[in-house]
């Protein structure tokens, strides 16, 4: 009975691969960018769906066969033709979050690698001064409980992403303040059984950190007929998002261009800088020194973002 059912699953794993190219061939741009984007998040599932060892193991398991391919996904899939002026990438596995390592070089307290944010994940626009626009944090294996980790990482990812926010004001600090409350900045964090999307934004003089959806994983192969309408729907907003936040950097960046080319004309008193404005509190946080006690302080989650 085990031998059937073990052929019986690998028979279906081989349709579900089949399926992965069985997508329609079309010249429509639109449509193209859909498919392409179907197959990238097809070929990820059927990856976690041959998976052989326990697929709560330890934290590179969780991040190998849930995390990063489906955000390879995601980024391949992006048109890169339309942000070719940026090159947006996603570098994995213990990547150092560049944004951190500037602010706190700029504030003098950067002293060694020690103090150097190493994150799972950066989605980094190589032609655009290497500015950051996600962070990634998994928190330990899948199904991981241990709540002082979990709110660690998003503690610190909430650090790195002021960091990241920062770091583009000072990079545009000539560009308008009505501009910029348009970017927002992502954090992706896979903790337990869920994949949570953060954004962080800068709107009203008040940083927004905010849940903009969550992904119940549910990895099991018969499970797949929900499971992929989530994970399908989940990621294409999480795209769709990263595209309007690469809009936004397009118009930081014109703004930023504009502004400071009239700056040289002006006789009168200049505006404010947005480097002056964009000014939030920045710590690196780390394991040793402050993880004690972060089940005390949340998250506290945020109702869904519109």
């Amino acid at each position: 009975m085990a031998l059937f059912s073990t052929r019986r699953a690998y028979y279906h794993i081989r349709e579900f691969k089949k399926n992965i190219t069985n997508t329609p061939d079309t010249e429509d741009t639109t449509i193209a960018s859909q498919v392409l984007f179907l197959e990238e998040i097809f070929a990820a599932s059927l990856k976690l769906y041959k998976i052989n060892v326990p697929l709560n193991h330890n934290e590179a398991i969780f991040n190998n066969y849930f995390v990063e391919p489906n955000l390879k996904a995601v980024c391949n899939s992006i048109d890169h033709s339309k942000y070719n002026w940026a090159k947006l990438g996603f570098f994995d596995g213990e990547e150092e979050l560049l944004s951190m390592t500037k602010q706190l070089k700029r504030k003098g307290t950067f002293v060694d690698h020690l103090y150097i944010y190493k994150a799972d994940g950066v989605v980094r626009l190589q032609e655009a001064h290497d500015i950051e626009i996600c962070v990634v944090e998994v928190s330990n294996e899948y199904l991981n409980q241990d709540n002082r980790k979990i709110y660690f990482d998003h503690h610190k990812a909430n650090y790195g992403c002021l960091a990241m926010l920062k770091t583009i004001a000072d990079q545009y600090k000539y560009a308008s303040v009505d501009v910029f409350e348009q970017l927002k900045i992502y954090f992706v964090h896979a903790a337990d059984n869920k994949i949570k999307l953060w954004s962080l934004s800068y709107q009203d003089e008040v940083f927004h950190f905010w849940r903009e959806g969550v992904l119940n994983i549910e990895p099991k192969f018969e499970d797949k007929e929900t499971y992929q309408q989530d994970i399908i729907a989940f990621y294409w907003t999480f795209k769709c998002k990263l595209e309007e936040s690469l809009d936004a950097v397009k118009k930081i960046q014109d703004s930023h261009k504009i502004n400071r080319k009239n700056s040289r004309y002006n006789s009168g008193e200049n505006p404010k800088l947005l480097s002056q404005i964009i000014n939030p509190n920045i710590i690196k946080l780390t394991e040793n020194d402050h993880k004690k006690g972060m089940a005390d302080l949340g998250p506290f989650d945020s109702p869904e973002h519109d």
